[in-house]
């Protein structure tokens, strides 16, 4: 049996059902108790970092944080991995979904924030109550003085199949990463949990055979590709399924069962 030193795991859909927005005292009392038999637990999300740090409160000055989709790595307040994207290319790509007349709204995502230049003032509602991020409106793409690290797009009534066909034919050779990070979010970076959970563990000395993954949807592929054992939700896609050593209903199940084990996976 193989001992786990790394655990990654997605949230939205995955840690995180049925739409929660913050974790119960027993994901809590899990994380710690993994951290307590040397496990590093990650917290792997397309959320930026002050928003996981705050969700990960009583537990997250030992919990390593895979943030904005890969692109940005914090462990102990220390940054392990961050890669920004190339601010013209930024502004090119806003001026380019600004000029959409399409039910989206345009999010770049910094290190601490997501900055918004909304057309809809419900989308601002939406960020703070139904997402419980860290929001900052702005009037024009040059008020964005922070590295951009992910653009994204949020469509309130789901991710636009012929919309995301068509941005992908756009962007795909000049952004590396554009994936569907959830039901109504449109992903593009050029990094990837995958490439920042291998930097992270090569980082604490974790063997990459011995990390677990949990996830749920296309922009947890790498990430589930890279860990020495990845666990796929039940519920998600039959592509991202294939990506499964193993099939998963609940993340705290499988967390108990490694915990009963003693890190065996």
């Amino acid at each position: 049996m193989k001992k786990t030193g790394l655990i990654a795991s997605d949230l939205d859909g995955t840690l995180l059902r049925e739409g929660r927005q913050t974790l119960t005292g027993e994901d809590v009392d899990l994380v710690s108790r993994l951290l307590s038999m040397g496990i590093v637990f990650a917290a792997a999300s397309g959320r930026p970092y002050g928003n996981l740090r705050r969700m990960f409160a009583p537990v997250s000055g030992d919990v390593l944080f895979i943030c904005d989709n890969g692109c940005n790595v914090v462990y102990k307040d220390r940054i392990l991995y961050r890669l920004p994207m190339e601010r013209g290319l930024c502004f090119e790509f806003i001026d380019c979904i600004l000029a959409l007349d399409r039910g989206c709204e345009l999010v770049a995502c910094t290190a601490e924030n997501y900055v918004l230049m909304p057309k809809d003032p419900q989308t601002v509602m939406d960020m703070l109550f139904r997402w419980n991020m860290p929001v900052r409106a702005v009037r024009r793409k040059e008020d964005i003085v922070d590295d951009i690290l992910k653009l994204s797009l949020y469509m309130p009534a789901g991710v636009d199949e012929s919309l995301r066909l068509r941005l992908t034919e756009q962007w795909q050779g000049r952004i590396r990463n554009i994936a569907v990070s959830g039901r109504t979010w449109l992903d593009f970076q050029n990094g990837d949990k995958g490439t920042a959970l291998k930097s992270a563990a090569s980082a604490l000395g974790v063997p990459m055979d011995s990390t677990v993954a949990f996830g749920d949807n296309f922009n947890d592929i790498e990430m589930l590709d890279a860990a020495g054992f990845a666990f796929v939700m039940a519920h998600a896609p039959e592509a991202v399924r294939a990506h499964a050593d193993g099939l998963c209903a609940s993340v705290q199940e499988r967390l108990r069962g490694i915990i009963e084990t003693g890190g065996g996976i």
